[in-house]
């Protein structure tokens, strides 16, 4: 399966993410906040804002510490103490997806430089020009699962990301070809739509990984 650069950097991530939530044995909220921190983190360093859970914020130092052992093991940068913060214009909170990747006319480049105070006070006279990414992660039954998902049809973003946990092989296959046929049966789906789907295999202790993309 051929995996663009976004995707197969997510990828990646995640599966580096792995080994440390299953070693540590991570409750539902930490894999939840480990995943979307990551996420949140490559768009940011592609200058994108984030919007996410508030459990992030609340739980800087889990995430923070999640980042850096990731981007050693990737020899990737994730995190920077000199200028990433949980604030804005980086991370706003929850707006819409459990992920988003949001930019805005402001020049990124000096991001870094942009107070959140300065932010907030100027933000009437900035525009939201690209929603890159948008993704749900839902730890249920597939019930929990499709209810999540079908946000991601209503999306115009250019990746659709739905992370899920499953018992093994069979039951990701199973999943996937369920929601895939969701996907068939939208009317407003675009050639071109793209979906990454990434799920927890419990009893391998590993993320399986399928795409889709509209014909």
């Amino acid at each position: 399966m051929s995996y663009d650069p976004i995707e197969q950097e997510i990828i990646d991530a995640l599966k580096a993410l792995t080994p440390y939530g299953y070693d540590e044995k991570w409750t539902k909220d930490q894999w939840t906040q480990g995943i979307l921190g990551l996420i949140g983190a490559i768009g940011w360093r592609k200058e994108y804002s984030f919007c996410s859970t508030k459990k992030l914020q609340n739980n800087q130092a889990f995430v923070i510490r999640v980042l850096n052992d990731i981007q050693v093991k990737l020899n990737r940068t994730l995190y920077d103490p000199a200028r990433d913060k949980f604030v804005d214009p980086q991370y706003f909170g929850e707006f819409l997806y459990d992920i988003v990747w949001l930019k805005y006319d402001i020049d990124y480049k000096q991001k870094h430089l942009i107070t959140e105070r300065e932010f907030k006070r100027n933000f009437d006279h900035f525009t939201l020009i690209d929603s890159l990414l948008v993704g749900e992660s839902d730890w249920g039954y597939f019930g929990d699962v499709k209810e999540d998902f079908e946000k991601l049809l209503l999306a115009r973003s250019t990746y659709r990301i739905m992370v899920f946990s499953v018992t093994d092989e069979n039951q990701f296959n199973q999943y996937i070809r369920r929601l895939t046929e969701l996907i068939r049966q939208y009317k407003s789906s675009q050639p071109g739509d793209r979906y990454l789907f990434c799920g927890t295999d419990e009893g391998q202790h590993k993320f399986r990984f399928n795409q889709f993309i509209v014909p």
